[in-house]
């Protein structure tokens, strides 16, 4: 609100960085699994941060899960057609991007608007995004040769954090021009650090899923789709040592 005009005023914007324009996302992954006592398995994962086109942003993820069969300790679980077991996972999902907010400067010049800023107070000003997400799953599968087919339900619990890191330049309406309109200007720049810094909870919900996935030699490829708050379906190509 204008303290001059008593109405409401458009001061200043802004554009955030906008979306790839992609309904899918491809990543390089590194995933590694090591077997251990009683049908135990170990495995991570990782994507090396790399520079996401279109949107000039950094992304990164790391992962780890444990997964045990429970055959074993079942009555007669040896002779039951599938392989049955639990699974618990951490993942951790970063992206970052560099913001360019820059003092506002009027058609015409900058006579109309005070700033008493260096140039260098707005660098350093990025967009940060996290998301950690743990989940426990049961599964059920059966490995044929060549293929291994799974599906089963799960529960995720998630968290995801925002924050605006830098000084940002806002507009605002000077209270001393009403005063003295002669010597003051209208408008000046103020600085707002950090303005964004939210953490969101997920919707944390049972969820079911299911893929496969193929192997020649060290051929891999893998299919899978989760239904849930929001389902995602994944395809994966790669080589893999076992």
């Amino acid at each position: 609100e204008n303290p001059q005009t008593g109405q409401d005023e458009l001061v200043t914007e802004f554009g955030l960085p906008g979306g790839t324009g992609f309904a899918y996302a491809p990543a390089p992954m590194i995933q590694a699994s090591v077997g251990i006592i009683k049908d135990t398995d170990i495995t991570v994962r990782y994507v090396p941060e790399f520079t996401a086109p279109v949107v000039d942003a950094g992304v990164g993820m790391f992962g780890v899960g444990v997964k045990h069969g429970i055959n074993q300790w079942l009555p007669g679980g040896k002779l039951l057609p599938v392989d049955i077991s639990v699974q618990v996972g951490y993942t951790k999902f970063s992206a970052n991007a560099n913001f360019n907010v820059n003092p506002e400067v009027p058609q015409g010049g900058n006579a109309e608007i005070e700033n008493t800023f260096p140039a260098t107070t707005w660098d350093d000003q990025s967009i940060d995004l996290e998301t950690t997400a743990t989940t426990f799953n049961a599964i059920v599968g059966k490995t044929l040769p060549f293929i291994s087919v799974y599906g089963g339900l799960g529960y995720e619990t998630s968290k995801t954090t925002l924050a605006t890191p830098g000084m940002y330049p806002i507009t605002s309406f000077n209270p001393d021009y009403a005063n003295d309109p002669m010597n003051e200007k209208e408008k000046r720049i103020e600085a707002i650090e950090s303005p964004i810094d939210l953490e969101i909870e997920g919707d944390n919900k049972i969820r079911a899923f299911a893929g496969f996935r193929f192997s020649l030699a060290i051929f891999r490829i893998s299919a899978s789709y989760t239904q849930s708050t929001y389902s995602a379906f994944n395809v994966g190509v790669g080589f893999g040592l076992r």
